[in-house]
């Protein structure tokens, strides 16, 4: 027996991260994922390009001895500021924020267990991922999905690109062109705002159209930013690369 599987066999028969892979596991090999242990995330990276990533985020639980978690990841490009652990986690999407985009608002945003039922209730998680995020994976394999993805489901990755910030250089690398506005108009259309809602109206052009497309317009009309982005898009790009390497990635 090697000395993961004494490990998984030594921690609390409870443990978050446990009942995470056992539950897991099975489909998500199947799948072409790699569980990367010490980030305690599965992780798969396609055509050198992509990488995506799914793991549990504990959450604050209000009952004592219950655990309650999440179940969370996203889809990265190489180009994004880091494959490191530290940063993968952060701006990442619940499950629940895939069901809602198809419609099902009652999907469940987090889960609680205790002794008693903690695999069944990880099983519930499964279930439940399997048509949130992990169905989401399997539609998302090349750039132009992938900036889809971004625009509508997870745009926080996108903007800022005058700061270089998360990983909206994949926009300059790729040269996106989107003004963003049919994107504003669907958003807004799924999240039922009126617009003609003038404050959240702004707050949403602001978000998508300014941070997003006109950050990334001023990369581009500035020779010299753009020549540093590209650059830098470069450098992030070798660096993550390796760290898919080392991690049995590629």
């Amino acid at each position: 027996m090697n000395s993961f599987w004494i490990e998984v066999i030594m921690e609390n028969s409870n443990n978050l991260n446990r009942l995470f892979y056992f539950q897991f596991h099975d489909y998500m090999y199947e799948q072409g994922f790699v569980f990367v242990k010490k980030y305690n995330i599965f992780m798969k990276c396609i055509n050198k390009l992509l990488l995506q990533y799914i793991f549990p985020e504990r959450l604050f639980s209000y009952t004592k001895g219950n655990v309650c978690f999440a179940i969370a990841g996203s889809i990265r490009s190489v180009y994004s500021d880091s494959f490191e652990k530290k940063n993968l986690i952060t701006e990442t999407i619940r499950n629940n924020n895939c069901l809602c985009k198809k419609g099902e608002v009652d999907a469940k945003s987090d889960f609680e267990y205790n002794d008693e039922n903690a695999e069944s209730v990880m099983k519930m998680a499964f279930e439940e991922a399997k048509m949130g995020i992990l169905s989401l994976f399997d539609e998302v394999t090349e750039i132009n999905q992938y900036f889809d993805y971004c625009k509508y489901i997870n745009p926080l990755q996108i903007f800022g690109a005058t700061s270089f910030r998360g990983d909206s250089l994949s926009l300059i690398v790729y040269n996106d062109k989107d003004d963003m506005i049919d994107v504003l108009s669907k958003t807004l259309e799924r999240l039922g705002i009126d617009k003609h809602n003038e404050k959240l109206y702004k707050l949403y052009y602001s978000s998508l159209v300014e941070d997003i497309a006109g950050e990334r317009d001023k990369v581009f009309n500035n020779p010299e930013l753009y020549a540093c982005a590209m650059k830098e898009a470069e450098r992030r790009k070798t660096a993550n690369l390796e760290i898919l390497k080392q991690n049995g990635l590629l």
